[in-house]
């Protein structure tokens, strides 16, 4: 019996009402109803977070003395834009692509950079504005330098510190009082080849290894273990509106960096750190997964064992709210081998229209994405779009594989029926 299509429905981080500007993006989505909202009882009070008394008001300017300095504009992407030091080349090649999509902004931020002891590469999606996304690119590689540089600290350590000093930047800064932003963190050690994750949100990193696929967990209002910690919060409850559920009526999501304005309901920037041992052995490693009945337990399996890496794949939720991370799994290996790879039972013509994709077959791509998703509103608006304003949409034109598969993967969302931001980070050992 085949399996059904791997995908998953719409979902953004806030609720926002979008009107589109020129040729670009057309909004034909209907009103969506209002839905009755669900108050989770609470168990007992919790301590107050430190955050400014007062909001600022969306429509007013923030206001800035004259001693504080104004922040600079900086491109997201600042790994090619930035000198850096010659360092030894690290196990991983990296590419980056990132998408409009349906919004009128990209909200989303990406950065890959390295020293002479490791490898880093970062996604952080925004809400409410790009600005603390844009944000934590221009700090988080000083923060994470400066821990590093202190004789004795582990990664993990500095990732802590450097999460928690960023976080605390963005709280004191008034201007983004009701923005934040997801963060999903990959580092790989260039001589043990340890691999650190840390991830606040619903943005992921997906790793495949040589014969499965792992990727980090979301903080969801629908994840068990987030609403147990959202119950101990007074004034926090969970809402159902359209199928999606969220933290007091507004995200839908329970960690973040910043939105200072909801510390009180619940959300804190507290990571979820993930670590394995990473092998250039092609061995299958000898775990069996058979009997594995949650991802924690994947994990726990699998961090205990040495793994061989394939591939990483950081990106937002625009990529998973549509594909599986064991649809992208598939697709990746399948790009990679330039044959059809089916390790999660992902129906074949999903697979082959990556590969179209992916050899500029654009026109059969399309012609075969169109006739799946004959019954997605979306994704026909989607595919009128690119066909009208196809160097508007997306571009698939790279020559370099890690760049070339995230464009590929970007694309194929969009004409899925993606509205949101698209980022995706692919890193490859050759």
């Amino acid at each position: 019996m085949q399996r059904p299509i791997a995908l998953r429905p719409l979902a953004s981080s806030r609720q926002q009402t979008s009107q589109s500007h020129g040729p670009q993006i057309q909004s034909l989505q209907p009103p969506r109803a209002k839905s009755p909202i669900k108050q989770v009882k609470t168990i007992y009070k919790a301590s107050a977070v430190q955050i400014p008394p007062k909001p600022i008001r969306r429509s007013e300017p923030a206001q800035r003395s004259d001693n504080e300095s104004k922040p600079e504009s900086k491109p997201e992407h600042l790994s090619a834009m930035e000198p850096q030091p010659s360092f030894d080349p690290g196990p991983l090649t990296f590419g980056c692509t990132s998408i409009l999509g349906r919004r009128n902004q990209n909200e989303d931020a990406h950065l890959t950079f390295e020293t002479h002891e490791i490898q880093c590469a970062c996604v952080f999606d925004g809400h409410g504005g790009p600005e603390v996304s844009t944000y934590c690119v221009q700090r988080f590689p000083s923060l994470l330098k400066a821990a590093l540089s202190e004789i004795g600290t582990s990664i993990r350590d500095a990732l802590k510190y450097a999460i928690s000093e960023l976080d605390k930047c963005i709280l004191q800064n008034w201007a983004f009082y009701e923005i934040g932003c997801t963060a999903t963190i990959f580092i790989i050690e260039k001589l043990s080849e340890r691999v650190h994750i840390a991830n606040i949100g619903d943005s992921k990193t997906v790793l495949g290894f040589y014969n499965r696929v792992f990727s980090t967990l979301d903080h969801k209002p629908t994840r068990q273990s987030e609403v147990n910690r959202l119950k101990k919060i007074p004034k926090s409850f969970i809402s159902e509106q359209n199928g999606i559920s969220r933290l007091n009526g507004n995200l839908s999501l329970t960690r973040s960096l910043g939105d200072a304005y909801m510390r009180q309901f619940g959300i804190i920037a507290d990571p979820e750190f993930y670590e394995f041992a990473i092998s250039s052995n092609e061995a299958e490693s000898k775990v069996n997964i058979s009997n594995i009945e949650s991802d924690q337990q994947l994990y726990q399996i699998l961090s205990q064992q040495t793994q061989q890496l394939k591939y990483c794949i950081l990106a937002c939720d625009g990529l998973f709210d549509i594909f599986t991370p064991e649809a992208v799994d598939d697709m990746v290996r399948s790009m990679l081998s330039n044959k059809v790879i089916n390790l999660n039972q992902t129906p074949e013509w999903f697979l082959k229209t990556a590969l179209l994709l992916f050899h500029d077959e654009f026109d059969s791509a399309l012609q075969l994405i169109k006739k799946q998703r004959a019954g997605n509103q979306m994704a026909q608006v989607n595919l009128q779009q690119m066909q009208q304003h196809p160097k508007i949409v997306a571009k698939i034109e790279s020559h370099e594989p890690t760049k070339r598969i995230g464009e590929v993967l970007t694309l194929y969302a969009y004409l899925s029926g993606c509205t949101d931001n698209i980022t995706v980070i692919v890193g490859i050992i050759p």
